[in-house]
């Protein structure tokens, strides 16, 4: 009887290991994903930030490291057009397709200038952009 209960024991034992293993290597194996996001984006001096409209649902801050040139070909026209001050650019509202990572790198803090961000984004396609702010939330038929 009590080999039963220590092979019982034994085998769950085995079982919680393999669960953790398996875990820990799908983490391990965790790139960016591929997210349609809309938010503020402003670019200047250290300054390269995504911030959603829905308040973080995926991330908080992101910090733009690159990807399509449209998104910032439109973004440095609508600078030009804003004008205002050399050193930072203006706040826009965008709709983006980005690569988002989120799983930081062992050591490292955050992601972007002095590791503010908690997700670093690389936009795949540019939806579309114009200057100003999230748009107001549309309330609900009926309330």
């Amino acid at each position: 009887m009590g080999a039963i209960i220590s092979l019982g024991v034994l085998l769950a034992a085995i079982g919680l290991t393999l669960t953790a293993i398996i875990r820990s290597a799908a983490e391990d194996n965790d790139g960016p994903r591929r997210l349609t996001v809309n938010g503020t984006f402003q670019q200047g001096f250290e300054v390269s930030w995504f911030v959603p409209c829905d308040g973080g649902g995926q991330f908080n801050r992101g910090w733009v490291a690159g990807g399509d040139q449209r998104f910032f070909d439109r973004y440095d026209q609508l600078r030009r057009e804003a004008g205002g001050d050399a050193r930072m650019g203006p706040v826009v509202y965008a709709v983006i397709d980005a690569d988002v990572t989120t799983r930081l790198p062992p050591g490292q803090r955050g992601f972007g200038h002095l590791a503010q961000g908690d997700a670093e984004l690389v936009v795949v396609r540019m939806q579309m952009m114009r200057l100003g702010e999230c748009p107001a939330p549309t309330p609900m038929a009926g309330y």
